[in-house]
């Protein structure tokens, strides 16, 4: 049986970001350890799944619902090198936006999704310490149906 929509929605976002620039395979699913203690590892990325609302507008179907799924992307920066924190998250959330808005057709490539809306992007969490380290949470509203029956389908 395949997984719920929405894990099959935060699965295509970690997979689209796997691979960046600057974070290139640093992306894992609801990472729950302090990255800056790896000394291999100067920016990474973490996926969180947020709420799941219902937005069904055609109370007529039976068989199909709508819900926007709210995906946090947490972006740590480790700064060994002299250019400020804020810009390296800028450059990231550039790769994130492309990475995800460069699949439009079907979103995701999933053809369930109808809609990817960028949310807000959090005031970064700088750390000034002997080796300057940053945190920053940006969010994606990702619309999808499925069925009212059947959460995998």
């Amino acid at each position: 049986m395949a997984d719920h929509r929405a894990e099959q929605v935060v699965q295509a976002i970690t997979t689209a970001l796997t691979g960046l620039a600057t974070t290139a395979s640093n992306v894992s699913r609801d990472r729950i350890y302090n990255v800056d203690d790896d000394d291999n590892i100067n920016e990474a990325l973490s996926v969180f799944m947020g709420s799941d609302a219902p937005v069904s507008d055609d109370e007529s179907s039976w068989a199909i619902t709508s819900s926007i799924l709210t995906v946090r992307i947490e972006i740590f920066v480790k700064s060994p090198s002299t250019t400020p924190i804020s810009q390296v998250m800028n450059q990231i959330r550039k790769e994130i936006t492309i990475a995800l808005m460069s699949n439009l057709n079907p979103v995701l490539g999933l053809n369930f999704c109808e809609d990817i809306v960028e949310g807000e992007a959090e005031e970064p969490e700088i750390n000034k310490a002997e080796q300057p380290t940053g945190l920053q949470n940006t969010y994606w509203h990702i619309q999808y149906q499925r069925s009212r029956t059947d959460a995998s389908a």
